[in-house]
């Protein structure tokens, strides 16, 4: 099913749809360069100095065996932020799979459940991403909190709550506690979100 496109007045929203895109692997040599979003980047975590030093000897000894993951409309990296940055220090080879998506929430909610698909994850970082994901998804279905918009969110929770097998309750708090972190980290820097979260993530 296509994304609806709304019109100037029309009361219908745009759903929350990811659409997959090539999986055929591009090749890439040194000489090649990806688009970087910061807005993107921020979403996934720095590495340690001694996390960093180990991938990059990994991938000094083996190659980058794994590709990185491009939004396809927008030729903009959106997983592979580390290893990017190692290849292209030594001149080391890559690929990339290209994935389509509708617009920026749809690359960021993406971002979130590859994160939350993998391991070693804290409770605050999994609440975070949780929250994060809530908000992406009301700001993307538009509204208000009145009528049918009150409802969407409503559906937004259980939905949500339904698929990380907690209660809307408990997306509601997420949501609190993503905000919360992001006004903390407007103050502090992003390296205030990272201390919160004390997260380890796959890179």
């Amino acid at each position: 099913m296509h994304p609806t496109q709304e019109t100037p007045g029309s009361e219908q929203r745009q759903p929350l749809v990811v659409l997959r895109g090539s999986t055929r692997k591009h090749h890439h040599t040194v000489a090649d360069s990806l688009r970087i979003d910061p807005d993107f980047q921020t979403l996934i975590p720095p590495l340690s100095a001694s996390e960093f030093a180990t991938l990059e000897a990994s991938i000094q000894e083996k190659g980058c065996r794994d590709p990185l993951v491009v939004w396809a409309e927008e030729k903009i990296l959106i997983d592979g932020h580390n290893r990017y940055a190692i290849c292209t220090a030594h001149g080391i080879p890559y690929q990339t799979v290209e994935m389509s998506f509708e617009s920026p929430n749809t690359v960021k909610v993406w971002m979130l459940l590859n994160q939350l698909g993998r391991r070693n994850l804290t409770s605050e970082s999994v609440s975070y991403l949780r929250g994060t994901w809530y908000e992406l998804t009301k700001q993307s279905r538009g509204g208000d909190r009145k009528s049918s918009g009150h409802f969407d969110h409503l559906k937004t929770e259980t939905k949500l709550g339904a698929q990380f097998k907690a209660s809307p309750k408990t997306i509601r708090r997420d949501a609190q506690f993503a905000k919360a972190v992001d006004t903390l980290s407007s103050i502090g820097g992003e390296d205030m979100k990272w201390k919160i979260r004390r997260c380890t993530f796959m890179v």
